[in-house]
């Protein structure tokens, strides 16, 4: 019974101090990453978690974030804003009409001029007590826009909505188009899709630096033109269509029920 018992403690202490290893190299992991900064007129520039914490004015918030499904979370996040850590370089947000921010995994998304203006945007190191590798935390903004797992920010010139100079109907677009159409599997469920390049190439839009796609739910996502060619448009088999996804796009990048898409002055827009 005596050796059972000192079995059973030498294995408490071995898993526990696994457990202290293990989060030990994850704060490790968190302090080593480095995130790149370009867009800047002085140039590129490299910063990691453990910078972040000797090295910028800190900052600690309250931010609320919002999913898809408009479920709202609230975080106590502790970091620095980017504005700060760019103000260090000479640069500020106010020069500049987005911001892309890329995660190590692939995701990555373009933050609008409208959520520049208007809130504040800290890179953050600590997210409810804990160590965490660098995201982006921006409170009230929906969670496409909290990057986890940051690893770049660039910093881009305009990329606002240019006006409108020719419509094009996306239904009538979808039927002349229709032979080009692959088969495509969403969530199980087998449904047809159509590749964006295809769909460009269908009306003569010009290439652009960024896409605009809107949602019926009010969702704009503004995304990289050369991200957007490589995808595919669900027009059918799913309610979510029409349905911007990809085999290789992350869950977060994709948007469902696709009202319309702009591509410099031409404007795609559902019936």
């Amino acid at each position: 019974m005596i050796k059972k018992i000192c079995a059973l403690l030498m294995a408490a202490c071995l898993g526990m101090a696994l457990f202290a290893c293990g989060k030990g190299q994850a704060a490790m992991d968190a302090s080593d990453a480095e995130i790149a900064v370009s867009g800047l007129p002085a140039g590129e520039f490299t910063f990691t978690a453990a910078q972040l914490r000797g090295g910028f004015e800190i900052t600690e918030l309250d931010a609320l974030s919002v999913n898809s499904k408009g479920v709202e979370k609230q975080v106590h996040a502790k970091g620095v804003l980017l504005e700060t850590i760019l103000q260090q370089r000479g640069g500020s947000l106010a020069d500049f009409d987005s911001v892309t921010a890329e995660a190590s995994d692939g995701y990555m998304i373009t933050i609008p001029e409208n959520v520049l203006r208007g809130r504040d945007i800290l890179v953050a190191f600590e997210t409810n007590g804990e160590s965490i590798a660098p995201r982006l935390v921006v409170p009230g903004e929906r969670a496409m826009y909290w990057v986890k797992l940051l690893s770049s920010i660039e910093l881009n010139g305009p990329a606002g909505e240019q006006s409108v100079a020719r419509e094009v109907s996306l239904g009538e677009l979808i039927e002349q188009l229709r032979e080009q159409a692959q088969a495509y599997e969403h969530k199980d469920a087998p449904c047809k899709a159509l590749p964006l390049a295809a769909l460009l190439a269908g009306i003569g839009a010009g290439e652009a630096e960024f896409v605009t796609i809107r949602s019926a739910d009010g969702l704009t996502k503004t995304e990289k033109y050369d991200i957007f060619t490589a995808q595919f448009l669900v027009f059918e088999g799913t309610p979510e269509a029409p349905l911007y996804t990809g085999p290789e796009l992350p869950s977060g990048m994709r948007v469902k029920n696709v009202e319309s898409i702009q591509i410099g002055g031409v404007l795609v827009k559902l019936d």
